[in-house]
């Protein structure tokens, strides 16, 4: 196989967009999708020529070390498609790990008074996660963690700005393909969370 071939596979791997930064930490696929789709063309056309002239040519004799190297860049260029493939079947399998806590439930919770208007800020706390001040009285915690194989771990609270006390905290998984919503802690701790907003809104008025 000629040397263009192996050298540019061996760019594309370790200049994988996907590792890539587009804006304030969303992934370059994230931000423009079909580099994903013009990715994997590329990626599997490149795959096909090392097996054809690597494992497979008719026009020169293939030693074991070639065969083997040629097997193992064909390994390096396909996995990444087939785990972009079964990422969302994964995170639907780690959907079971995530957890919701409620430490009070919206219909018993009251606003202290005088609640605290929103400052309609945006921090990084101690902790690595990002607090926001949006919601008149509340605190949102946000933290965002992983990225391997494009799975993410993401991290929420709700906290009563006056007091400290957690209201609503959740953990769950998500990716680029299903997104952030897919498991029913995610869902439940926004349901809950947008309860919140609304009592914490209409205290406000």
């Amino acid at each position: 196989m000629k040397n263009i071939t192996l050298i540019t596979s061996l760019v594309l791997l370790l200049a994988n967009p996907s590792a890539a930064w587009a804006v304030d930490g969303v992934g370059l696929f994230e931000f423009f999708p079909p580099l994903e789709w013009l990715m994997w063309l590329i990626q599997g056309t490149i795959a096909v020529l090392v097996l054809k002239h690597g494992i497979f040519s008719k026009s020169i004799k293939v030693g074991v070390t070639r065969r083997i190297g040629a097997s193992a860049l064909v390994a390096l260029l396909v996995l990444p498609i087939l785990f972009a493939v079964l990422s969302p079947y994964y995170v639907r399998i780690l959907c079971a790990e995530a957890t919701l806590e409620v430490g009070v439930k919206p219909s018993t919770w009251v606003p202290r008074s005088p609640i605290m208007t929103a400052q309609f800020t945006s921090k990084l706390d101690p902790k690595g996660e990002v607090e926001t001040n949006t919601i008149p009285g509340l605190l949102d915690y946000y933290g965002r963690e992983g990225g391997t194989l494009g799975i993410w771990i993401y991290r929420h609270r709700l906290v009563e700005q006056s007091t400290g006390r957690t209201l609503l905290s959740a953990r769950y998984f998500g990716s680029r393909r299903t997104g952030p919503m897919v498991c029913e802690a995610a869902r439940d701790y926004w349901r809950f969370h947008k309860e919140f907003e609304r009592i914490a809104f209409d205290a406000a008025r």
